[in-house]
């Protein structure tokens, strides 16, 4: 080969390099190794924070018998958490592998993971693993896409709950890939958790389109986790402070017949005692002996581990989780938070759904008056019936609302704040302000367009409760009715769109996250608006400047919102236009060809706007661009788009 060749290849792998960091250092998640800047002098590099821990894939390997089935499901879940974030940002990363992700930290209750770069995206045979078989035919094809990332995060799954070993050892390459073209995978081991088979199956379908989302990964990895978690805390060796280094005792084993997973107080200030003397001899040298026995399992299947944590412990108050006070140093695991509470985070997680455990915001919570009012509805009255779907927050059920004795039930929508959310919520300084805000302004709203809120349950878990629209998200229900639904039936949509919008705009209220994915369909000619989590009370009859770093829907943002941080009721039209756009497309995706999201603000600037969908009206069209004026100022204000669309 030629100079001339090796220099070309040298240099587009230069600039495939520079476009990789360019990506990676607006990446912001607690779960992927951050990037602190790139070397430009002499050679080229990415300058990453340092995790002396290492790879997960060796660690399993040197630690397999100080690490539990918790720890692993933790770190699963942790690589979900990065997955659902990429997926978020619209990226691919391309090479999701076991030694792709570094070991954060590991304590005695904590096993924190992140997934790190993936470096130049190029394949080798040993990657077959890895690659769905829609692209056996080019494993480059698989660095854009988030199925074959699903794919990857299988065989990932599946690295880590064998420790790290081998895929299909012994075998070659080709002859790996003859397996897999035959239909075979990766053999699953007969004692894994029934979730984590079932979820390793989805993975592996065939059909991409069967292969689960990262946000429905994220959510089912969660209920395993807090349920193999509590398992775990449900026994008296299991704290409260995750205080232990890696070298405390490892010679506990769980005792049978547990009674609560939370004791007396006495009863702990005695366990407290006893763990104390545990950590003392082994501080002192004590050699740790493996536990007598590995029969016990854990709900559903996972065994418990050859050599189980004996935590060390703090001698704790269970009767107000608010003033809860331990003889230990504070850890990373209590928050004070801005409303001058103390939450201890693992108590928060664990604590058992009942009135006795609820969680309490102390006297100084701003929740405390939504406490005071009718407006609060006993978990008592609710019956929680089937999942409708999933947020960042929590979980939204059917149930069964009955609010007075020989009133007719009424099924009711409910949107569950799970508890690893609240932690998220509490780690957060505008969590709690964002939840309360939600609640504030859907309580108050009145409108024939506009999801109604009935209520909010407080014990022994927050759920804001709304009325049920059992036809679903406008987006699910054009992707699924596409053929059935008319032009006129999306016209009368838009209407109702625009006229919740009006009373939005008359009340200074700006929602922020209005997207077919956030409108709900009451009946064949009617919709209602929902989902104002983003939504904020304006400072004045224009913008309200938003400066913190957050999670946000950016291909519905006006440029002023993506480069700015400003959003206003103007913001809110250009985000109606691209939902006009995602309704007479029939659910597509609202991409415009050949724009990164990085570049997206810039190049709406400059005038770049998604294509006239196929088949849409000209006037309809021609609204979606006057919706997308460049300047605020210039976009029309809803009660002209209502006007616009009525006389259509």
């Amino acid at each position: 080969l030629s100079t001339s060749w090796f220099m070309r290849k040298k240099v587009v792998f230069r600039v495939e390099f520079m476009a990789q960091c360019n990506r990676m250092l607006f990446w912001q998640c607690e779960a992927m190794v951050s990037s602190v800047g790139m070397v430009h002098s002499g050679s080229f590099g990415l300058v990453t924070e340092f995790l002396p821990l290492g790879s997960l894939d060796l660690y399993l390997r040197l630690h397999r018998l100080q690490l539990q089935a918790v720890d692993l499901v933790e770190a699963a879940k942790g690589l979900a958490r990065a997955l659902w974030y990429l997926e978020e940002q619209g990226c691919v990363h391309g090479k999701v592998r076991c030694h792709n992700i570094l070991v954060s930290q590991h304590e005695a209750n904590a096993f924190y993971v992140k997934l790190s770069d993936p470096g130049l995206l190029i394949y080798g045979e040993g990657d077959v693993h890895w690659i769905p078989p829609e692209f056996y035919h080019s494993f480059s094809l698989a660095r854009s896409s988030v199925k074959a990332d699903i794919w990857a995060f299988g065989t990932t799954l599946w690295e880590i709950f064998t420790f790290g070993e081998t895929p299909m050892a012994g075998l070659t390459n080709s002859e790996a890939l003859k397996k897999y073209r035959e239909g075979e995978r990766l053999r699953i081991p007969a004692d894994l958790h029934e979730g984590i088979r079932t979820l390793l199956a989805e993975c592996w379908s065939v059909d991409p389109d069967n292969r689960p989302q990262p946000q429905t990964i994220m959510r089912d990895i969660n209920q395993i986790f807090y349920e193999v978690y509590n398992s775990r805390r449900s026994h008296s060796y299991a704290s409260v402070y995750p205080q232990a280094p890696l070298g405390v005792a490892r010679n506990a084993r769980p005792p049978s017949g547990s009674a609560s997973p939370f004791p007396s107080p006495t009863a702990a200030a005695a366990d407290s005692n006893r763990r104390s003397e545990n950590v003392g001899a082994a501080s002192a040298g004590a050699s740790p002996s493996p536990g007598s026995g590995d029969a016990l399992s854990l709900r559903r299947g996972f065994k418990w581990a050859k050599n189980p944590f004996r935590l060390h412990a703090a001698e704790v108050s269970y009767d107000n989780l608010s003033s809860c006070s331990t003889s230990t140093t504070r850890s990373e695991a209590t928050l004070q938070t801005d409303i001058g509470t103390c939450i201890d985070v693992e108590s928060l997680i664990s604590l058992e759904e009942s009135p006795e455990n609820a969680i309490c915001f102390g006297n100084t919570s701003p929740m405390t008056e939504v406490s005071a009012s009718p407006w609060v509805i006993d978990s008592q009255q609710l019956v929680k019936g089937k999942p409708l779907g999933q947020g960042f927050f929590g979980e939204v059920y059917a149930a069964s609302l009955k609010k007075w004795a020989g009133l007719q039930e009424e099924v009711v929508a409910v949107k569950c704040m799970r508890k690893s959310s609240l932690l998220e919520l509490f780690q957060s300084e505008s969590g709690l302000r964002d939840l309360q805000r939600e609640i504030e302004i859907m309580k108050n709203l009145r409108h024939p367009n506009i999801v109604e809120i009935k209520g909010l349950v407080e014990e022994p878990e927050m759920m804001l409760v709304m009325e049920f629209l059992e036809m679903g998200s406008l987006l699910t229900y054009l992707q699924t009715y596409q053929t059935k639904v008319s032009h006129p039936q999306l016209v009368k949509y838009s209407e109702d769109i625009a006229n919740g919008m009006e009373y939005l705009e008359e009340k200074h209220i700006v929602h922020r996250d209005l997207a077919a994915r956030n409108i709900l369909v009451a009946s064949k000619d009617l919709v209602k608006i929902s989902d104002f989590g983003l939504a904020q009370f304006t400072v004045d009859h224009y913008y309200y400047i938003h400066t913190q770093n957050r999670k946000l829907p950016m291909k519905w943002y006006a440029p002023e919102s993506i480069l700015y941080g400003k959003f206003s009721t103007k913001s809110d039209v250009w985000s109606y236009g691209v939902t006009l756009w995602e309704m007479f497309s029939y659910g597509e995706d609202p991409v415009i060809q050949d724009v990164t999201q990085e570049s997206l603000g810039a190049e709406l600037l400059e005038g770049k706007r998604l294509p006239c969908p196929p088949d849409c009206p000209t006037d309809i069209y021609r609204l979606m661009q006057l919706c997308w004026t460049t300047d605020s100022h210039q976009r029309p204000g809803f009660a002209q788009v209502k006007n616009f669309v009525r006389d259509l």
